[in-house]
């Protein structure tokens, strides 16, 4: 849709890492993006967008908010999303924090709870660089 391909176009992927091991549906993947916002946009602003975006164009269904969650030194908000995918539920945890007017957005997809507990080890070294 236009609304998915316009937001495609504002975003820049900075790393990318999938995980697909042997087993069936056990596939994961981590990721990280950066989204110029409008002057004045909140963390909270830009997540709400995503979701909403995400709603509408993907047949997500939001399932919570998180709010003040904490990453190594890095405080961040973040949302909870489902939507079935040939059978299994797939779920996507995104996390967003602002730096200097760009959202960056931290999202960890999968289907089981134990594949998302595997990026936990790199969330939790997360190290932010305030010159």
């Amino acid at each position: 849709t236009d609304v998915f391909e316009e937001a495609l176009g504002r975003t820049v992927p900075l790393m990318a890492v999938a995980h697909v091991p042997n087993e069936p549906n056990s596939n994961s993947a981590f990721e990280i993006t950066v989204t110029k916002q409008p002057e004045g946009a909140t963390a909270e602003m830009a997540l709400a967008e995503t979701v909403r975006m995400f709603r509408e164009t993907g047949n997500y269904e939001l399932k919570r908010y998180f709010a003040n969650v904490r990453f190594g030194d890095l405080t961040v908000t973040g949302a909870e999303l489902s939507t079935s995918v040939y059978g299994p539920q797939l779920i996507q945890r995104m996390y967003v924090t602002m730096r200097k007017g760009f959202a960056f957005f931290i999202s960890v997809t999968h289907i089981r709870p134990e594949d998302r507990d595997l990026y936990d080890p790199v969330l939790n070294s997360i190290t932010v660089y305030r010159p």
